[in-house]
């Protein structure tokens, strides 16, 4: 009975909040719609830059370049051609990526070190031993 009456008022809330939104997008768009579209897109520029962290971009560019270069093209397709364009763009270029570094696995031929518990790749370190 208690969930039932959760989601029932989950469900007035959700209501209720995409009624409130009707009467905020009636309430504006007569006002947005005398705005030039440079001033538009500046909102949105204003808007949006928030959601761009600088510092996570950087973080990413030490720690993996694929991963930075990916961010940043699908970046630039978003800045440069519609939403649905760019986001196809950038899913198809992850694709791809993917596909590559997925076709060029990185195997290592292990081998015991002397003298620790532990086994390290033989044809980059030299004092190792083949099992």
């Amino acid at each position: 009975m208690t969930a039932a009456l959760a989601m029932l008022a989950g469900l007035i809330c959700i209501l209720a909040g995409v009624l409130k939104l009707g009467q905020v997008a009636q309430f504006f768009t007569p006002i947005f719609y005398l705005l030039p579209e440079a001033t538009l897109g500046a909102i949105v520029v204003v808007a949006i830059s928030g959601m761009v962290k600088v510092a996570k971009l950087k973080h990413l560019y030490h720690v993996r370049r694929v991963d930075f270069i990916l961010a940043v093209v699908a970046l630039l397709a978003v800045l440069t051609f519609e939403t649905l364009q760019a986001l196809l763009f950038a899913v198809i270029i992850s694709i791809f990526a993917l596909v590559w570094y997925a076709s060029k696995p990185k195997l290592a031929m292990l081998g015991s070190v002397p003298k620790r518990l532990e086994y390290s790749d033989i044809r980059k370190t030299t004092p190792c031993q083949a099992c």
